[in-house]
């Protein structure tokens, strides 16, 4: 049952329904009767329910891999689904690539989420040299990708990065960090350990 005062508030402007943007922006996924949201983290499926005021349980589903994920469903008929929907969420099958959210939203706590969970951090030795290399990889669609390259430089001076092609997925591409300067910047932003290394 749809918490229908708490909807009808302040709710689509607060930073809360910004976090559900970002979470349900990646992992999302609709068919004629709801939006299914699924993730290998139960706490992830927790915190959405608990932003969007879902009364139902999250509840386990099998992949095809043999590894469990939690989900969840929302009715689409609900204010926060017909809401997603005004602002050009659909399913990434029957696109090219998925847009940026196209209405009024916190970006930065948007970015923020969308960032934290389409991420890996990796160090390696260069082969030219004794020094570490230290790189974070986004992965999502240009626009997203594009968003989050303005957003970095703009607020932590981040040079911009040339978006990445993704080996495997047309859908999807890459965005590098590999400054050494610039990777601790960015891992406290994702609230990240940053290495010993990186900050001397």
């Amino acid at each position: 049952m749809e918490a229908i005062d708490y909807f009808n508030g302040r709710f689509f402007e607060s930073k809360e329904f910004a976090e559900a943007l970002g979470i349900v922006w990646g992992f999302g996924s609709l068919n004629d009767i709801s939006l299914l949201l699924r993730h290998r983290d139960k706490g992830l499926i927790d915190r959405f329910c608990g932003l969007v005021k879902i009364s139902g349980e999250p509840f386990m589903l099998n992949t095809q891999k043999d590894k469990i994920q939690w989900a969840v469903t929302v009715n689409i008929n609900s204010l926060f689904v017909q809401r997603i929907l005004e602002y050009g969420y659909s399913n990434i099958a029957h696109v090219e690539e998925r847009p940026m959210p196209n209405g009024d939203f916190d970006l930065a706590v948007f970015l923020q989420t969308y960032a934290q969970l389409h991420y890996t951090y990796d160090s390696r030795k260069c082969s030219d040299g004794p020094w570490i290399r230290h790189r974070i990889r986004f992965y999502g669609s240009t626009e997203i990708l594009q968003a989050l390259n303005d957003y970095l430089h703009q607020v932590f001076g981040v040079s911009r990065k040339t978006i990445q092609n993704h080996k495997v997925s047309t859908k999807m591409k890459m965005l590098y960090i590999q400054n050494n300067k610039e990777v601790p910047k960015v891992l406290e932003w994702l609230k990240a350990e940053v290495p010993a290394a990186l900050k001397l």
